[in-house]
């Protein structure tokens, strides 16, 4: 598995790094097995850990965030040469085992799609889209780059 570093120089006040998971667990690119995330949450209970804030990687270029399928985004500029992103106001939600599903906005996310891969950004609504916008800015791989 990569070793990237992923850590974002600005990370959402309040958050802190919780863990980091790799390969089909990690919450971001579906089961793909060469899938990085790092989990930030405001604290330690229940309700804190259900809305956190996740930084994902893949090394492939032009993935979709899972949760964003088909579904239009606003084109975000990053001030990154080579790097392209969308905002998403939600994600989708699954209702039952029939498969149905409805675009819920308790959430919204930042895809950055960039030479070495795709990088994407989910948090919680209560987190400005303005804010989330300045930790995808910060990823050290995309600064670099």
């Amino acid at each position: 598995m990569e070793t990237r570093n992923l850590q974002p120089s600005y990370v959402l006040r309040g958050f802190k790094f919780q863990f980091r998971t790799e390969g089909p667990e990690a919450p971001g690119f579906g089961t793909l097995e060469n899938q990085i995330a790092l989990v930030y949450t405001r604290g330690s209970g229940r309700e804190e850990q259900a809305s956190p804030l996740v930084v994902c990687f893949v090394a492939e270029p032009g993935r979709t965030l899972e949760g964003t399928e088909n579904r239009p985004g606003i084109a975000v500029d990053l001030g990154i040469p080579g790097a392209s992103a969308v905002y998403h106001d939600g994600l989708w939600m699954f209702t039952g085992p029939d498969g149905d599903r409805y675009w819920a906005p308790n959430a919204h996310s930042v895809t950055v799609n960039a030479p070495g891969g795709t990088y994407a950004l989910r948090a919680p609504r209560d987190v400005g889209a303005d804010e989330l916008v300045k930790v995808a800015r910060s990823l050290p791989e995309l600064v670099s780059s």
